[in-house]
């Protein structure tokens, strides 16, 4: 919805350097925030509400620096601030395309230089008690690089933001911790996690927390999140209990679905190994967990083994602490997927002196997701030699795609996955026309479903390709 604040003719308007922002906030609240607007006197009883499309919602929960508070449920999310602050969006310019589903919102102008100035300060303030809110920042996409131009980042120069950090993120109102420095970003101590703003929400029964200046949040993701909850090839009981493994954890957006859908199985989902690069991820997936009343386990790059003799010792103390109860929930590897592959088949090697009898180290991977956009290509001839060679399973892959061209990338996403799987059957039997040696015939792969999960740019559908991969 908008607020039109009609305090200057039209010609003053049209000479005016004043800028206009966009506040957004949920339907139900506009109401509160109007009127406290109003009773503030920063808005004419006059102005008149109407519909308008805007960029993105904003988030409205509760946060302090240090801790993880808020109850609210995560109606208003936005996708790159992070989360249970309220994020005022700059107005597009004449020649930005909107998207076609609006948001309700407040619109009025301020003057130049708002979200520093007294007044606009005294109107965060109020908009913020009216809906329930305690920090407000100013939203903006997360950049392919960071950059040393924003006033939040100017200690860091341009590089590829491989960590996906939000760090245009424009703090106006609240305390949202010290701000982001290239040694805080990439190898926060337990000080920098102490001092910084932790949000949380629950969705689904399932609570997540972050940190709004460190780490993405997307509201629309929820959709997928449910899905996963009720989808029969993750909900289904199979011979034996299974893992999953996200090659692109974050803060345990999917990951937690996956394992949440394993609860009181006697053959669910029972592990799940998350890779994630993002130290500030990794301690809200760490936390998340432990919200949840979920256990984990941490290996950083250098804790990984790397010779043979490391590798069989490392086998066998995980096997005895499994024996001995360990069992945890997710095994979070704080470094890259590109070598998930190798460290997958060295934990599925058995040991010298094992039997028929002896447990697995980790339970059969049937399921892969792969949640990185704008697409996760680069993972997906790992994803075909983690999944589980005898049992097959299913590969969630994450994809932005145009929606009239949903068609074609299907089967060339089918056709791409064959190939990836027949290659590895050559692989494993040495000659190529082998293939199928495993059942005497070809194994198919197909995209069971594509699920639209959420619009992430007019024209562009963020997908999830369901590859299935049949069983020898």
């Amino acid at each position: 919805m908008v607020l039109e604040q009609n305090s200057m003719n039209d010609q003053q308007k049209q000479n005016s350097d004043q800028g206009r922002v966009i506040l957004e906030v949920p339907q139900s609240h506009v109401k509160s925030v109007k009127s406290a607007l109003e009773q503030s006197g920063q808005l004419d009883r006059t102005t008149k509400i109407t519909f308008a499309a805007s960029k993105a919602p904003i988030s409205t929960t509760k946060g302090t620096p240090g801790h993880t508070t808020g109850d609210r449920r995560d109606e208003t999310v936005s996708e790159s601030s992070g989360g249970n602050v309220a994020t005022p969006i700059p107005a597009p310019s004449s020649g930005d395309r909107e998207p076609s589903n609006p948001f309700p919102v407040l619109k009025f102008d301020l003057a130049s230089g708002h979200h520093k100035s007294p007044v606009p300060q005294s109107i965060w303030k109020r908009m913020a008690e009216a809906v329930g809110a305690t920090h407000v920042a100013v939203n903006s996409p997360i950049p392919l690089q960071t950059s040393a131009e924003p006033a939040v980042n100017r200690q860091l120069s341009a590089q590829e933001n491989i960590l996906r950090s939000p760090v245009n993120l424009t703090p106006i109102y609240g305390d949202f911790g010290p701000s982001p420095t290239r040694q805080t970003l990439s190898s926060p101590t337990e000080d920098d996690f102490e001092k910084a703003l932790w949000a949380t929400t629950i969705q689904n029964g399932i609570h997540q927390t972050w940190a709004p200046r460190y780490t993405m949040f997307s509201r629309g993701n929820i959709t997928e999140k449910t899905r996963l909850l009720n989808l029969p090839s993750v909900t289904m009981d199979f011979d034996v209990p299974s893992a999953t493994a996200d090659l692109y954890a974050g803060i345990g957006y999917f990951a937690f679905s996956y394992r949440k859908s394993g609860a009181h199985k006697k053959n669910g989902i029972k592990k799940v190994l998350c890779w994630e690069l993002n130290p500030w991820s990794v301690e809200g997936l760490r936390r998340g967990a432990e919200l949840n009343g979920w256990t984990c386990k941490i290996w950083r790059k250098e804790q990984i083994p790397e010779s043979e003799a490391e590798w069989e010792a490392w086998r066998k103390e995980l096997l005895l602490e499994e024996q001995e109860g360990g069992n945890e929930d997710f095994w979070i590897f704080q470094t890259s997927n590109e070598h998930a592959a190798s460290f997958i088949q060295h934990l599925r090697h058995t040991l010298p002196d094992d039997d028929d009898a002896t447990p697995l180290i980790i339970p059969p991977i049937r399921r892969v997701n792969l949640g990185l956009l704008p697409k996760s290509t680069l993972s997906w001839r790992t994803a075909v030699r983690v999944l589980d060679f005898s049992r097959g399973g299913w590969i969630h892959a994450h994809e932005n795609v145009s929606v009239a061209d949903i068609g074609n990338r299907t089967k060339e996403i089918e056709a791409e996955f064959q190939q990836l799987w027949d290659d590895c059957e050559e692989e494993r039997y040495g000659e190529k026309e082998d293939v199928g040696k495993s059942g005497g015939r070809r194994r198919r792969v197909k995209v069971e479903h594509v699920e639209r999960v959420k619009m992430y740019a007019p024209g562009v559908v963020h997908c999830v390709f369901d590859v299935y991969v049949e069983e020898a």
